[in-house]
């Protein structure tokens, strides 16, 4: 090896390395254009592997930390720089800009069933305990099944008899009473507002209607005839002397009519003005 501590500062040197096949000084150190030498280094790791510089893989390159006041790396739009993954913004009903997200609804045991019942595969399925602060809801009851909610009715005090509440005959506003020995209790005599009168049969041949007055007594609940003469009777006006149910002189007859009907009794004679009592009654 050259000993260099004798050279004097107006000599030149030429650093030479030797070959390490041959021995011979031919390695010469090169020198730039501006006068500086041009050294070509090989970098090894602890372990004694050389260290491959330039392009290649993260793994074969030297690791480069930036100093904390290092201005940023300027970079052109050239190339494949990706910088975010793309993202779905058109989702909902918010608007375009809203971020959608894939969120997972679950439990310990599992994840959400989208796919029950029939609205439709998007539908979350929801488990729901009904119960209170002793106890869990009883299904097992009834005959429909085992998904038959069991329900507890308190029918309260009035209820003295087993598994039926009290019945009354009603119209919806007014009901009938029934005594203790079952007896339905009633009230359908006549009232007062009743009229009377005679009705005069001017032509014989044909037919009145037996009432008193120009019209029938509203809501009449009997009618009474009683024949001053000899005369026939019908429900219809077409009843003739022929046809109708002889009623004597003298002779009476009682109708029961129901007061919500339009109840009619019908008299002809065989001549003329012939006269029968009427008596109609509510």
């Amino acid at each position: 090896m050259a000993d260099l501590s004798d050279i004097q500062a107006s000599q030149s040197v030429k650093l030479a390395g030797a070959d390490p096949s041959t021995g011979i000084e031919s390695n010469w150190m090169g020198v730039d254009s501006s006068g500086r030498p041009t050294v070509k280094a090989q970098l090894y790791d602890a372990a004694g592997s050389a260290i491959n510089l330039g392009q290649a893989v993260m793994a074969s390159s030297i690791p480069v930390v930036l100093a904390s006041n290092q201005s940023a790396i300027p970079v052109t739009q050239s190339g494949t720089w990706t910088v975010t993954a793309a993202e779905n913004k058109n989702y909902g009903t918010v608007g375009a800009t809203t971020l959608r997200t894939a969120a997972q609804i679950g439990n310990a045991t599992g994840a959400a069933n989208f796919n029950y019942g029939t609205v439709g595969a998007q539908t979350l399925r929801a488990a729901a305990q009904i119960g209170n602060a002793t106890g869990a809801a009883d299904f097992n009851a009834g005959t429909t099944g085992a998904q038959t909610l069991r329900t507890v009715a308190n029918q309260g005090a009035p209820n003295t008899a087993a598994n039926g509440w009290f019945q009354r005959i009603t119209d919806g506003t007014d009901s009938a009473k029934v005594t203790t020995n079952s007896d339905l209790s009633v009230s359908d005599g006549l009232r007062n507002g009743g009229v009377h009168g005679a009705l005069t049969l001017t032509t014989g041949g044909t037919t009145y209607e037996a009432k008193v007055g120009g019209s029938r007594l509203a809501n009449r609940k009997s009618m009474t005839i009683t024949a001053d003469d000899d005369m026939f009777w019908g429900y219809s006006n077409t009843v003739t002397t022929a046809t109708g149910t002889p009623l004597k002189k003298n002779q009476q007859i009682v109708f029961s009519i129901d007061p919500d009907s339009t109840f009619q009794v019908w008299l002809v004679a065989s001549s003329n003005n012939k006269t029968a009592r009427i008596t109609e009654s509510p």
